[in-house]
């Protein structure tokens, strides 16, 4: 009998891979609006009609300061597991919890392959508690999602209130 074994990628195919998922700012914008959106849908019990707001905002950065892209949710927000889960496998197949498009298991990973990622989160089970990670650009390690009290500064930066997601972008 023959013992099969898997293949591991390297470090180098899967930063070539990141670079292919999220070629340009847009592809960052437009898979950070889709996680957004995929968990409004799933706060509001997959009704068709569901809302929710998503706050874009980008400031130009030069020679000496980053430009800066940040997106805002009130959706439901993610625990320090989820979030580690979502950073740690890299193309694995992420369960969407029902969502219509969160099947690929990635995304928010990739979009650190063009700037610096740093994700604040505050679920919508523990609304005290913001969870903290940060991505260096290019690299393959994350911070370990810190959960940290979700005090009156913090909710002044991220400017969310009860639960939701902000995401801050620092692009070179």
């Amino acid at each position: 009998k023959i013992l099969k074994k898997d293949i591991s990628p390297s470090k180098r195919q899967m930063r070539y891979s990141m670079q292919k998922a999220i070629r340009s700012l847009l592809d960052a914008i437009i898979e950070l609006i889709t996680n957004s959106d995929d968990s409004y849908e799933r706060l509001n019990n997959f009704i068709k009609q569901y809302v929710g707001d998503i706050k874009i905002d980008y400031q130009k950065g030069n020679q000496k300061n980053k430009s800066i892209l940040t997106i805002r949710d009130k959706a439901e927000g993610m625990s320090a597991q989820k979030l580690d889960k979502v950073l740690r496998e890299h193309g694995n197949e992420i369960k969407s919890g029902g969502a219509s498009r969160g099947y690929f298991g990635r995304g928010l990973i990739d979009c650190h392959s063009i700037g610096d990622l740093t994700i604040y989160s505050v679920d919508k089970g523990d609304p005290k508690k913001c969870i903290i990670t940060k991505l260096e650009h290019r690299s393959q390690k994350y911070d370990e999602p810190q959960c940290v009290d979700f005090n009156q500064k913090l909710r002044q930066e991220t400017g969310i209130r009860k639960h939701g997601t902000y995401i801050k972008l620092e692009i070179p």
